[in-house]
């Protein structure tokens, strides 16, 4: 699904934040990335999405490499592809369901199929109802579900999570997590970059590591096991 392959990034006359990193992303994975602010996860989510290019490298997605992309073709995959921010980027003066549909309209879906697909949508991700809210209403948690339930819109193939906990505190930032490992399961590939390896280490996932421009772990953790009471005899 996701090809890159020996990708270096240099920002002016700097050493390169990222050098002759490459991976692979099969379909329905879900990766966490993790490395200290400044390791370079936000140049590789930029990269992944298409909003700069690389110095040296190739990055192919469903086929499609960047370098070579037509541009008909640049629009296909990025309907394919929903981000989610650290900062939330909700639009202040839009409410909840104008914010979600902003995708929708692009895509010149009916009014009815937006309604449809919004109430479906704030249903998953446990919202119902708060349609004409504006994102000042908001606490950081059900703010940062709006923008899962705004990259879900389209229905991606895959989802780019830069940072989603960020800004949250532990119970939020574990039901963020929660859900879109509920929408992994649901088939959506997802790539979330965090700095809390507490969230690695619990849901056993594989996890991209970067370090000192490197990429130095590539490696899946086993999921800690659930807490069972033990059987009276």
């Amino acid at each position: 699904m996701i090809d890159f392959q020996h990708v270096t990034k240099t920002y002016g006359k700097e050493t390169p934040i990222l050098a002759d990193i490459s991976f692979h992303v099969e379909p329905g994975e879900f990766i966490f990335l993790t490395g200290k602010s400044g390791a370079g996860k936000t140049t590789i989510m930029r990269l992944l999405t298409h909003q700069v290019t690389p110095d040296e490298g190739t990055i192919t997605f469903d086929e499609h490499e960047y370098a070579t992309i037509k541009p008909k073709d640049i629009l296909n995959v990025r309907r394919n592809i929903g981000v989610i921010y650290q900062d939330y980027k909700l639009l202040p003066e839009k409410t909840v369901a104008e914010n979600i549909a902003l995708g929708l309209e692009i895509a010149r879906k009916t009014p009815e199929e937006i309604t449809s697909r919004i109430t479906d949508l704030l249903t998953l991700i446990d919202l119902p109802g708060r349609e004409r809210v504006f994102p000042s209403q908001l606490s950081g948690g059900e703010a940062q579900r709006v923008c899962i339930a705004r990259a879900l819109a389209i229905a991606p193939k895959v989802i780019f999570a830069d940072e989603p906990t960020g800004n949250l505190d532990d119970a939020n930032g574990l039901m963020i997590v929660s859900l879109l490992l509920k929408l992994n399961e649901l088939g959506t590939t997802v790539i979330m970059a965090t700095h809390n390896n507490a969230f690695v280490k619990q849901f056993g996932k594989r996890r991209l590591h970067l370090e000192g421009n490197k990429l130095t772990v590539d490696e899946k953790h086993e999921e800690k096991p659930k807490k069972t009471k033990a059987n009276k005899t």
